[in-house]
């Protein structure tokens, strides 16, 4: 079986050598319905990162009004909101690295 996948491979990297540069043509339309159909795809992802995130965000809060006094919840809210903001630059950084 090893043989026959080499020799296919072989009869098809000399004939690539062999062939002319060929020219493709992509109507105006096409782009159209690349980024038509990836929107709603980032959309959804950027949805669903946001339901995950926010979960655990309003436990912390809950936490924090059931546990710490006026003053610390201020700051304990906004070093969670930036925990947030860093988790949700993550998963896109990842998101971004997954498309290309």
């Amino acid at each position: 079986m090893l043989q026959y996948r080499l020799f296919f491979l072989l009869l098809f990297g000399i004939w690539a050598l062999f062939l002319q540069q060929s020219y493709a043509y992509i109507d105006p339309g096409t782009a159209g319905a690349i980024f038509s159909s990836l929107g709603p795809l980032l959309w959804g992802i950027l949805a669903v990162s946001c339901g995950i995130l926010i979960w655990p965000f309003r436990r912390f809060c809950q936490y924090l009004n059931d546990k710490w006094h006026q003053q610390h919840k201020t700051l304990a809210f906004i070093i969670s909101g930036m925990i947030v903001i860093a988790a949700l630059g993550l998963i896109a950084i990842v998101c971004i690295l997954l498309l290309f």
